[in-house]
This record gives C-alpha cells, structure tokens and sequence, in this order.
C-alpha cells in the first residue's frame, strides 16, 4: 500500500495527477457498491470529425462581433408595442439546429435555389447535450460547400440568449450577406472551411479517397465485483450437472 501512495505522491509532484486522483475516488464509492473499474481499448474510428478547439479570448471576441449584430434582435424581442417590424438581422441568419439543418439540406439538393448561402455556422458546442443533435453538421457542412464550424466555449448559449433576449440559442448560422461580414471574417481567420478527407465528391459520399490509421481509445467503465469462492463453486456446479 506504501508504493501505491509513494506513487501516486510523486506523479502529483509532475502535475498529471488530477485523473489518478478521480480513479482513486471512484474505486472507493465503486468498491461499496460491489463493482470495480475497469478500462478497455476499443477502436475509434478515423471518420469521426476533430472538432477545433477555441481559446478563451477568441470566444469572447466572437461573441462581442455577435452582440453587435444582434442587438435589433434583443430591441425587437424586448419591446412590447404592436406596431414592430421584424429586423432584416433575421433575414441575414438562422437560428436553432433544426433551422439550420434544414437550411444546409436545401443548398446541399438544391443549391441553384438558394441566393445567400450559409458562410458560417456557430454551435454552443460545450452547452449542447447530448452530443448527436450537432453531429451531423461537419458532413452536411462539407457537402454544401464553404463552410465554417465555430464552436463556442461552455457558457455561451447563456450569452447569446442574453444578447437576443430569446431563451434558447444553440446555433446560429450566418449567410454570406455585408451585415454579418465582420462576423464572417473575424472567425474565418480562426478557423478554415471544413474539409472532409474520407468524402472524396460530394456527389459521392462513399467514395473514400484514402485508408486512414486504425486509432485506439480507452473507455472507462464498470464490472461486477465477483468473489474466487463464489466462482470456484460455480464452475464446480456446472461440471455436475454436465455429468
């Protein structure tokens, strides 16, 4: 038990000891509920999306780029009178998943009916649960052709619905019009267009243009705590009634 300490003391000298310590903590409440932890390799497929990463400040001056353009939208959604007009902010962008989502499937079929399309697509990544609702937008983004993903930093579905004055604002999507042009060029300079390399023509999705390196990742789950007695007089129960 002494070496196990020793160990786990000196890998937290090094600074990689938040995760040792979790495991730690979970063996313990586990081992109470009569399961273990265990780990095990599975394959990661190589066609998975690589979401980018966005640094702090970056999210901060997007969303400050966003506060601007969406400040007609928070006046309209807060005012009370009769006579308001819609915006033309809501003629420049979509907004939800599923608006956005059916606007990329009509530039993908029909793309001859479509004047401005979409430039960029802004998904609150680390506030959207479970991941599957945003998974399908690197293909369809890369199908229709010219498309930036800018994922947002945990916490900025807060922001943006504080900046409309709407409820919910998972996604926003930005059609290549001179309202949203600032906005467009401050995130195309963090980010390039998706580019998928399995999906060779558009017109073709399974046409794959080369073989990717087989990955590997390990998942963290749980198994029942069986006894050597308890095991033993198992098998040996099977045996006789086998005979």
């Amino acid at each position: 038990m002494e070496k196990k300490t020793n160990n786990i003391e000196t890998l937290s000298k090094e600074g990689s000891t938040s995760s040792l310590k979790f495991i730690q903590d979970d063996i313990k409440s586990l081992k109470t509920k009569g399961k273990r932890l265990i780990f095990k390799s599975i394959f990661d497929s190589p066609l998975n999306y690589r979401w980018p990463k966005i640094e702090e400040e970056n999210n901060e001056r997007i969303l400050q780029e966003l506060e601007k353009i969406l400040l007609p939208l928070k006046e309209f959604n807060s005012s009370n009178s009769k006579d308001k007009s819609k915006p033309e902010i809501l003629n420049n962008i979509y907004i939800g998943i599923n608006s956005v989502t059916q606007a990329l499937n009509k530039e993908i079929n029909h793309p001859q009916n479509v004047n401005n399309k979409i430039s960029v697509i802004i998904i609150c990544k680390e506030d959207i649960k479970p991941t599957h609702l945003y998974s399908h937008f690197p293909i369809m983004a890369h199908l229709s052709g010219n498309k930036i993903l800018c994922p947002l930093n945990l916490g900025s579905e807060y922001k943006l619905c504080q900046m409309s004055n709407l409820k919910k604002i998972s996604c926003i999507a930005l059609k290549d019009t001179e309202i949203c042009k600032n906005v467009i060029q401050l995130i195309s300079g963090i980010y390039p267009d998706v580019k998928l390399q399995w999906i060779k023509d558009s017109n073709n999705v399974k046409n794959i243009s080369n073989y990717f390196k087989t990955n590997m990742k390990i998942l963290k789950t749980t198994a029942p705590i069986i006894k050597k007695n308890n095991k033993n007089n198992n098998n040996k129960g099977k045996a006789k009634n086998s005979k």
